[in-house]
């Protein structure tokens, strides 16, 4: 059964600002932070969020999340981690991940992982 995301006026960040967010940028969010501490593929994010089936080619996700990580600022956005070949990762910022760093860029830029830590399985509906 697929995951029922709830919707919020916007989200709070760490500065206790608040950003408005489109509905997709929040669900997209709340997904990540649902299952925090797990890479979460393209496919699914792609499939629970969007509604795409599997194996489609886009880079909507890949935009949202630019985005999302602009808004939600420097200390909040950089939770978003992506996971080299593996989709992206909300962390908890206790450094308790399970993945080992491969690169990092410059402030402001995302961090990629290497794929070790637990990756969240697409559930047949």
């Amino acid at each position: 059964m697929a995951s029922v995301i709830q919707y919020t006026p916007g989200i709070s960040t760490s500065n206790h600002m608040s950003q408005h967010l489109t509905r997709k940028e929040r669900d997209l969010l709340a997904f990540l932070r649902q299952n925090a501490g797990k890479c979460v593929s393209r496919d699914i994010l792609l499939k629970q969020v969007w509604g795409y089936r599997e194996g489609v080619k886009s880079r909507t996700l890949d935009v949202h999340v630019q985005r999302l990580r602009k808004k939600l600022g420097p200390e909040e956005g950089s939770r978003i981690l992506t996971v080299f070949r593996g989709g992206y990762l909300w962390s908890n910022g206790n450094g308790g991940t399970g993945i080992s760093m491969a690169s990092n860029g410059a402030a402001g830029t995302a961090r990629h992982l290497e794929p070790s830590a637990q990756v969240v399985e697409a559930t047949n509906s």
